[in-house]
């Protein structure tokens, strides 16, 4: 009999960070099912718990270095022998893979790459979708906190471009069932801080029920103020073009961001409300968010909620006016972790580092 893959994709935004830690924290009791979560070197990454570095691995073979944070080694063929040799040692028929950049950065040609690496076995698709614009909210404060300049409407306005799959759930579900059948997908409903274990685990056992009530992961979640000046901040570094995108200055800039983020933390919210996009770009969005979800509801039986009518946009001129007083009054801008990720950019500029 075959083995059997599980491919979890994701979404992004989807509870992805507490499967893949729980996972991680219990692959005996995986093995005990039948399950295994490999965590061969070059196909793995200890510290995301999930499987990153085989999604780099056949992004790096096209040309495309976005995953490559440390970066990571091996080339698909190393990485797909090392998964597949670990795969063989194990006496577990199911077989685990979960990286959210599966949906997010796989193009047609990837999937059926990675279905051709993988065809001896049994393969299986797991996704989890999501309300559209909840989905964007959440992806938006994660870009925030990773440096993103953009404003949210302008995150909104970017995802609307017909070039862009992120957010076309429809679309994506399409290309993995093209590939490996409509008959391998299964598509879940994620709704906010649900716990997706249970349900994407018991795909490969039925029978399995976590004894372990997972953490939740909520480190991405900012009150709109302290989301406002942290995305200032990222657009005035942004602005300045005084700083390298090299680790130092990277790691430096980190803490700055860090430390405005602690100290905005303290302060009482402007509101309790989270920040929206306008009404009118919003509606934009709904419209092609909408023709998404009916495609999901028809073509794969997955029900999203419907994005409701708003009204007022939250991200006032205030907030906004609050989030740049903030940043003048705590003089973040002239900080230790800037002034020298500043001079360290000036240095790698003189003397050429890294060009």
């Amino acid at each position: 009999m075959k083995k059997q893959i599980i491919f979890h994709i994701g979404m992004e935004k989807t509870g992805t960070t507490s499967l893949q830690r729980f996972c991680h924290d219990n692959r005996r009791l995986l093995l005990a099912h039948d399950i295994l979560y490999p965590t061969t070197r070059l196909a793995y990454s200890s510290w995301r718990r999930n499987h990153l570095p085989l999604v780099a691995a056949y992004l790096r073979e096209r040309g495309n270095n976005d995953l490559d944070f440390k970066p990571f080694p091996g080339v698909r063929s190393q990485v797909v022998a090392a998964l597949l040799h670990e795969m063989e040692r194990s006496p577990a028929q199911i077989v685990m893979i979960s990286a959210e950049h599966l949906s997010s950065q796989f193009t047609d040609r990837d999937i059926e790459n990675l279905a051709e690496d993988f065809s001896q076995f049994d393969c299986q698709i797991a996704a989890t979708v999501r309300r559209h614009d909840l989905f964007v909210y959440a992806a938006y404060k994660t870009a925030v906190r990773a440096g993103a300049p953009f404003t949210i409407d302008e995150y909104f306005q970017y995802l609307s471009l017909p070039s862009v799959r992120y957010t076309r759930f429809a679309e994506i579900a399409a290309a993995w069932s093209r590939v490996f059948g409509k008959h391998a997908l299964r598509l879940f409903v994620y709704e906010n801080h649900q716990d997706m274990i249970g349900p994407i685990l018991r795909l490969a056992a039925p029978e399995f029920s976590p004894f372990v009530a997972p953490r939740l992961n909520r480190s991405s979640d900012f009150n709109p103020t302290s989301l406002l000046m942290v995305r200032r901040l990222n657009r005035d570094i942004f602005e300045s073009g005084d700083f390298d995108s090299d680790l130092m200055t990277s790691a430096l800039i980190w803490v700055a961001r860090w430390r405005l983020n602690a100290a905005a933390a303290k302060l009482t919210p402007e509101t309790d409300r989270d920040v929206r996009a306008s009404p009118e770009t919003l509606a934009r969005f709904k419209e092609i968010a909408e023709l998404d979800r009916i495609s999901l509801r028809d073509n794969f039986g997955a029900d999203l909620p419907e994005i409701p009518v708003f009204e007022e946009n939250i991200a006032s001129d205030a907030l906004e006016r609050a989030a740049r007083d903030f940043l003048t009054k705590t003089k973040i801008a002239h900080s230790l972790p800037l002034r020298a990720a500043r001079q360290w950019s000036r240095l790698r500029r003189r003397h050429g580092w890294g060009s």
